[in-house]
């Protein structure tokens, strides 16, 4: 696990998922590191305001466990 920003950090899985971990709330922030970038920067980046990222990740041991499914 290693921290990003705040409480997202990226998991050592493949491909290496972003989770928002705040105690027990764990919530997927992004399949992977360049979905949750997009994501974070799309003001900056001027993205088609339509743009969604995928948060659709493999199976992650252990974590699939805890994380937080709407």
């Amino acid at each position: 696990m290693i921290p990003i920003f705040g409480h997202r950090h990226v998991i050592a899985t493949d491909p290496p998922a972003v989770l928002s971990i705040v105690g027990t709330d764990i919530i997927v922030y992004g399949a992977d590191l360049r979905e949750y970038l997009l994501a974070e920067l799309r003001g900056v980046l001027d993205l088609d305001p339509g743009w969604q990222p995928r948060v659709e990740t493999p199976p992650i041991p252990f974590w699939d466990d805890l994380i937080y499914q709407a």
